[in-house]
């Protein structure tokens, strides 16, 4: 035997087991019992009715009890919010339902700072309160808790979840959805900026130092030490063609031979792609940095002699039979020994370190920050690390200062060979102010004035 209805004491109103739905008898001149669902704070969510006699009414009262608790949400039932809480940091509840293509778990670094993000800030304020009674003043008490602005923003977003799921899953009415919106002053005597925003110098902080650009020697000592996975003609070509193209890594890699033949005979290659390498997905072609693609000039011959144009027009139409044999699918210009696209890193530790370390480029090492797994969950540890003074992006510096310096090119010619989205920048960065430009300019301020008490 099931649990049977309870009445109040007068009789009259009929209870569930779960107190969700509640029997009233006939009102004057009608026939029928109204069974009315409420939620946890008694308000009314729905009615029905329930046949004409009391017998009938217990029957519907205790069949709808017995459906709203087999497809009730998870929240049908609760009271207070730390049940919500817990709900929303049990690692059993499915994440992300919103989005099908993201994982139903939370990774472990996430979980950790939700946990703490809830533990410190929400549930001092919410644990206790009747989810019934959440309203904006609760939320104002969870942000006003934060010491800095950065802090409101983070636990602005998570409470904005908890409200979301609670909404969903039957804990919390629709009206409490948007509590978090709540307008908390930024007061910087109580919460401070998490750091001041730097200084804005003058052209100096962009302008490219002489030690950070390789020099035609260096970059001839790379181009003649081939690394073990390559031919030497091939890695020859290759750094001639980052140095003298100005072509970025991923757009290197992402070339094909079509963008080779169809504008090379005008002296012209075609850059419309680069190749991209998305956290946990494939290798793929997307636009180039900036979003656009663009035309860009090659030389005969560069300043090493090398025959640049030529070797380009062989390689593309070798990636041409490639792919039509199977070899090469993409067509690319620069593979690796099984013809698929090479990874950035790849590239780097198989072609470009050992070919740097044999032309005796400088290697530097410094202690800084370096993400690690450690026990199944990823942490930042300070560690030795190593770099090239002189790294792969900087052949593109090379670039610049060979058009500027040999070739004689404007700052808009190199904008729109080298793809920089803003002349400015390009002004700034390589034709901007030097050393020798203040001394000079010193040194006319001293001749005017020599000139004028002489007069």
């Amino acid at each position: 035997m099931g649990r049977q209805p309870s009445a109040d004491p007068a009789g009259l109103l009929l209870v569930s087991p779960s107190g969700r739905v509640r029997a009233t008898p006939p009102a004057a001149g009608t026939r029928y019992w109204r069974l009315s669902i409420v939620d946890g704070a008694g308000h009314r969510i729905r009615q029905t009715t329930g046949g004409t006699t009391r017998a009938s009414a217990e029957r519907a009262l205790l069949e709808l009890d017995r459906h709203l608790a087999a497809h009730s949400p998870a929240g049908a039932r609760a009271r207070h919010g730390a049940e919500l809480l817990r709900y929303y940091l049990d690692d059993r509840r499915p994440k992300n339902q919103s989005h099908p293509d993201r994982s139903p778990r939370w990774s472990q670094s996430y979980t950790d700072q939700t946990r703490h993000l809830v533990n410190h800030y929400l549930c001092p304020v919410l644990a206790s309160t009747p989810l019934a009674e959440w309203s904006a003043e609760h939320a104002f008490a969870v942000l006003d808790r934060c010491p800095t602005n950065y802090m409101v923003s983070k636990v602005r977003r998570t409470l904005s979840a908890v409200l979301t799921l609670g909404v969903a899953d039957g804990f919390l009415r629709s009206d409490q959805r948007d509590l978090h919106r709540v307008t908390v002053p930024l007061r910087p005597d109580v919460r401070p900026r998490r750091r001041e925003p730097p200084a804005r110098l003058p052209d100096a902080s962009v302008l490219l130092r002489p030690d950070e650009v390789p020099s035609t020697a260096q970059v001839e000592q790379l181009a003649a030490s081939t690394p073990p996975c390559m031919e030497p003609r091939s890695w020859e070509g290759v750094v001639n063609f980052l140095a003298y193209t100005g072509v970025r890594i991923g757009e290197a890699l992402g070339c094909a031979d079509r963008d080779v033949l169809d504008d090379l005979p005008t002296g012209l290659i075609a850059v419309r792609w680069q190749l991209i390498e998305p956290v946990g997905q494939s290798k793929r072609l997307a636009p180039p940095k900036n979003g656009y693609g663009r035309l860009v000039a090659v030389c005969e011959e560069t300043p090493l002699g090398f025959p640049l144009r030529s070797w380009l027009l062989e390689r593309a139409e070798v990636a041409a039979q490639e792919r039509v044999g199977g070899h090469n699918p993409a067509g690319a210009l620069l593979v690796t020994p099984r013809g698929r696209w090479w990874t950035r890193s790849n590239f780097r530790a198989r072609c470009f370190n050992p070919a740097a370390t044999a032309a005796g480029w400088e290697r530097l090492s410094w202690r800084g920050p370096v993400r690690r797994k450690v026990a199944g969950r990823w942490v930042t540890t300070q560690a030795e690390r190593h770099d090239w003074r002189h790294p792969l992006h900087s052949l593109r510096h090379h670039y610049a200062c060979t058009a500027r310096d040999m070739w004689g090119w404007t700052g808009a010619e190199l904008c729109l060979n080298g793809g920089w989205a803003d002349e400015a920048f390009v002004h700034s960065r390589y034709y901007g102010a030097s050393e020798e430009t203040y001394r000079r300019a010193v040194a006319k301020q001293a001749g005017t004035s020599l000139s004028g008490r002489l007069a």
